[in-house]
């Protein structure tokens, strides 16, 4: 299902150790997106970590908010394929509760979902080696530094 994002990774000047945001989800969930991306992805650059986002279709000015590597494809973002193979060679993933993070984890990789009072994270099923969920009552009340202290247990220091 993933393909091969080697060459799309290099063009970009992507190192091989990225971490992944996944800052969107569909429009009409807007109540899925923690507010808090662009922060984490200043604060983890700080840290010395490279970090990627591959939006989809209406995430495309989102991304571009992002102090980091935004990937695109031809129709200005990148089929599931492609996705498949930038979220399979991450070295940990952060997503808020939509399709791309929930793929992040069928492929294996380490995952930190975010999810606030919508879904609880128990009927998702997705809780499994590798991947883990922080459920909030309100997303744009957690803080950057509960996700950053988090994402710093899972990933080596740069």
């Amino acid at each position: 299902m993933a393909d091969d994002a080697s060459a799309l990774l290099a063009a970009a000047g992507v190192p091989s150790d990225y971490i992944v945001l996944i800052p969107g989800s569909a429009a009409r969930h807007e109540h899925k997106r923690w507010p808090g991306h662009a922060e984490l992805a200043r604060r983890l650059g700080e840290l010395g970590h490279a970090v990627v986002v591959a939006p989809g279709p209406d995430e495309l000015e989102l991304a571009r908010s992002l102090p980091c590597h935004v990937l695109t494809g031809p129709d200005g973002f990148l089929d599931w394929f492609a996705l498949a193979g930038v979220l399979r060679r991450a070295a940990f993933v952060v997503g808020n509760d939509t399709g791309p993070t929930h793929l992040a984890a069928a492929l294996g990789v380490p995952v930190l979902a975010l999810f606030g009072s919508h879904t609880p994270v128990e009927r998702t099923g997705i809780r499994m080696r590798g991947f883990d969920a922080m459920q909030v009552p309100d997303l744009a009340a957690l803080p950057v530094e509960t996700v950053l202290a988090e994402v710093a247990r899972r990933v080596p220091k740069r």
